[in-house]
């Protein structure tokens, strides 16, 4: 299943002349924001998602849920992007709340209390001050006092609330089941919240993350950086390959060696015919040394992805039919983008 993607407008450097460099681009410093600045943006945030609730209505966002690999073996944990884009925090098991209620706004977060034994085999977990520090939500409660908090709020009429905004959407294609997965946890709470209005948040966070403030813009321009160095990296390696997984390693080592979180979708690197596959992930065709190479990956920092897609020649040069149908496509790209604007 492929991914959905913010849009932006990013600067790569053309490809064509990846192996006539020299020197290959190498991924500024990371951005670097003080807590004070870090707790200004998600207070902005936060605060522009309660300007567009419904008068006496909740926000409740949960935290992802752990994805089995497989037995007792979990995927690495991955936050889910809106309670992420409100708290920064990735603790297992927390709620964000956000209450407007007779026009007061106000926010607490319950999380899940330290565990030792817990963190000696899963890492570390936040205090309570650690998570107000990297939030900037003061109210912070213990996971254990969900459930009664819960009970009080299933009493609508004394609770003072109308409605309750859940991430709560359903897939659109009836075949495909991952919004029910996703959001099963949601979709529970949506059944005990008897008598409320249930919203759907989607929207809001739509909006409002069209338009990057200048400190998701160089979160996401660093992301960029990564990925062009990866990219690089790949074609300056492309002639001592000789599988496609050789590839796909030389991008995929650059994404941990700058700390991304990973990458923002499985990595396509497809040569010659695979190319024309646009969701190719096995990567286990030959490099062949005179052909071209489509290689479409792109790496996430602090939840910001790239998606860049770049074709190349192997050896370093194109043949002049290579080149020929490289710039059709490429004046096409351009026109279209032009129109765009």
């Amino acid at each position: 299943m492929r991914r959905v993607f913010i849009a932006g407008t990013l600067s790569i450097v053309a490809c064509t002349a990846a192996h006539a460099q020299t020197t290959p681009f190498i991924t500024p410093t990371a951005p670097h924001f003080t807590d004070a600045e870090r707790q200004a943006e998600l207070q902005r945030r936060r605060t522009a998602v309660e300007s567009k609730m419904a008068a006496n209505s909740l926000m409740i966002l949960l935290s992802a849920e752990p994805k089995i690999y497989t037995n007792d073996v979990d995927y690495a944990f991955r936050q889910e992007n809106n309670f992420y884009y409100l708290t920064d925090l990735k603790q297992k098991g927390a709620v964000l709340v956000l209450s407007k209620k007779a026009g007061k706004l106000t926010e607490f977060v319950f999380l899940p209390k330290r565990d030792p034994e817990n963190e000696t085999w899963n890492g570390h977990m936040y205090s309570t001050a650690e998570a107000a520090t990297i939030s900037g939500v003061k109210d912070i409660r213990l996971a254990e006092t969900w459930p009664a908090w819960l009970r009080l709020i299933q009493q609508k009429t004394a609770s003072g609330y109308q409605s309750v905004y859940l991430l709560n959407k359903l897939p659109e294609n009836t075949d495909d089941e991952n919004g029910e997965r996703e959001f099963r946890r949601e979709h529970t709470l949506a059944k005990q919240l008897v008598g409320y209005k249930i919203e759907d948040p989607y929207s809001i966070f739509a909006e409002l993350r069209q338009t990057k403030s200048p400190y998701e813009q160089q979160m996401l321009q660093h992301a960029v950086d990564i990925s062009i160095e990866a990219h690089e990296q790949s074609w300056l390696a492309a002639g001592n390959t000789k599988m496609e997984f050789e590839l796909q390693a030389a991008a995929e080592y650059v994404f941990r060696r700058r700390n991304a979180d990973y990458w923002g979708y499985p990595s396509i690197v497809g040569c010659g015919p695979n190319a024309t596959t646009l969701h190719y992930e096995e990567s286990q065709g030959p490099v062949p040394k005179d052909g071209l190479c489509l290689m479409d990956v792109g790496a996430e920092y602090d939840h910001y992805s790239a998606d860049v897609t770049r074709t190349f020649p192997v050896n370093g040069k194109f043949s002049k039919e290579q080149a020929d149908i490289y710039q059709i496509v490429y004046d096409a790209q351009e026109a279209v983008a032009r129109e765009a604007k």
